[in-house]
């Protein structure tokens, strides 16, 4: 998939081999740029031909690439018994088998009854139950394909919108008895839980901030109001200052967060920007243009979309991955991601000012700088290096601004565009500006009338532009929409 991806992004266009030779030692890394990196010295036709050899002959063998299907096949782990969004992604994993089954001769042995059996002990009893069913009843054992079809065929009802909320219920689990009172009678009376039960209780109703089904560190609600008015909720709704859960004071917390920002025993929600001294800093000229702050309102009938599209995201120092909707911005040079991206990734960054100038005055800003940052398209292709990125609570883009394949059948030069399915749960988690061409660079364009929305191919996935609702009159004013103001700002860098 690799050679594939690089050879439709790079080696097909007609550029020199130098630039080829570049493009090459950026999408490699480890052990396989090692392996070339002698014939980077000279960037010409043979060293792109050798250092192709060399990759196709020591990674590129059909055992090796069966080998390492079956081995991170292995190492999945096990879904569990509600959650249908890991099953989502296994279901995934075993399509992507499938096609390269067509290539691989190596993995037919997938189909084998005993490889099936390792197979089925990373799938929820409920699902492992049903498939016995359909063996029972087949004359012959079924093949991979029509195993991973079978899985993708359940998978699609598990993750059905008529059972959301469903896939988080969890197990109540009696409290431990402490072992230096075995023996002795305990009564626990129904009308007095403890406080594990109460914490429990309090987190299968979701967040207690908007009652939605997830975690206070990830409410967008949470995240946008001022520290001040965080304080003032967490006291309402009785939450603890230290891990933001209900049912316990912070003097009685077990689960203290560590602040990504300072590094002290508080959720980094609650951190305080205003306690960081500006004199420890000093000014740069770096020059940072924002255009992610809405300031103004306006009316539009027009369903707009632009280019926000859901990216794999990684960060160079651990190999996890998570899944989060990407905005390219083609007027801020800078990078951002939100502190829930930083908190999901366990990374840290240095301790930086942003010095905003906007329409009503400069002001200093405290947040992180942090390197190391790769995304990539949700399908396939190489993992694509992002520049600094500098830490906020939220990316204020509006999640509408996505476009579904649905719509796009709508526009007869938009419906061959294959689109991801729209992840509902999934935040906007990384702001992307023009310092990174790579990411915007247009692939294909795909352009319709003048007032119609034209798609445009990056090499991270398709994006829509433009109005999409083909019933919109472009001169109505109706519905409430915003616009955006491109903000000057200073990036300083913390004296050690």
């Amino acid at each position: 998939m690799w050679k594939a991806s690089f050879n439709t992004l790079v080696g097909k266009h007609n550029i020199g081999y130098d630039e080829k030779m570049f493009y090459l030692k950026q999408y490699t890394s480890g052990e396989a740029q090692s392996a070339i990196e002698a014939l980077f010295l000279c960037p010409d036709k043979s060293s792109y031909d050798a250092a192709h050899k060399i990759l196709e002959d020591r990674f590129g063998t059909t055992s090796l690439v069966a080998s390492a299907f079956r081995r991170k096949l292995e190492n999945w782990p096990r879904v569990g018994d509600h959650d249908s969004k890991a099953l989502q992604r296994f279901s995934d994993f075993l399509a992507q088998i499938c096609v390269a089954k067509k290539s691989y001769k190596a993995l037919d042995i997938l189909s084998d009854e005993f490889e099936n059996k390792k197979i089925l002990n990373k799938l929820p009893a409920w699902l492992v139950n049903k498939w016995i069913e359909k063996v029972v009843e087949s004359v012959v054992m079924p093949d991979f394909d029509e195993f991973a079809g079978f899985i993708k065929e359940k998978t699609t009802v598990a993750n059905h919108a008529l059972w959301a909320g469903y896939s988080s219920v969890k197990k109540t689990t009696l409290p431990k008895v402490d072992s230096r009172v075995q023996g002795q009678t305990h009564v626990i009376q129904s009308g007095t839980p403890t406080r594990q039960v109460l914490e429990s209780q309090s987190s299968d109703k979701g967040c207690p901030v908007c009652s939605e089904g997830h975690k206070v560190s990830k409410c967008s609600t949470f995240s946008a109001m001022s520290l001040e008015d965080r304080r003032q909720v967490i006291r309402n709704k009785k939450m603890c200052f230290a891990c933001l859960a209900v049912g316990h004071h912070s003097k009685e917390c077990r689960n203290r967060h560590v602040c990504a920002v300072c590094s002290k025993r508080h959720p980094t929600l609650m951190h305080d920007f205003s306690l960081q001294h500006t004199s420890n800093v000093t000014a740069t000229s770096e020059n940072v243009n924002l255009a992610t702050d809405l300031i103004s309102s306006f009316k539009t009938s027009n369903r707009s979309t632009t280019m926000v599209l859901p990216v794999m995201l990684r960060h160079s120092s651990s190999g996890k991955e998570i899944l989060v909707y990407a905005a390219l911005d083609t007027q801020s040079n800078t990078n951002f991601v939100t502190n829930e991206v930083v908190q999901m990734l366990n990374v840290t960054g240095r301790r930086t000012t942003l010095g905003l100038t906007t329409m009503n005055g400069r002001k200093n800003v405290g947040t992180l700088a942090i390197d190391g940052f790769e995304v990539k398209s949700v399908t396939d292709g190489p993992y694509i290096h992002i520049s600094s990125c500098y830490m906020r609570d939220s990316i204020p883009c509006r999640r509408d601004s996505t476009v579904t394949t649905e719509v796009l059948k709508k526009w007869s030069h938009l419906s061959h565009i294959d689109l991801p399915p729209y992840y509902d749960n999934v935040p906007i988690g990384i702001l992307i500006g023009y310092h990174c061409p790579q990411v915007m660079r247009p692939l294909e364009i795909a352009t319709g009338g003048e007032y119609e929305p034209f798609g445009w191919k990056t090499s991270v996935g398709w994006c829509v532009v433009g109005a999409t609702c083909d019933e919109a009159d472009v001169n109505e004013m109706d519905d409430l929409g915003a616009t955006h103001v491109v903000q000057g700002c200073i990036a300083f860098k913390t004296v050690s």
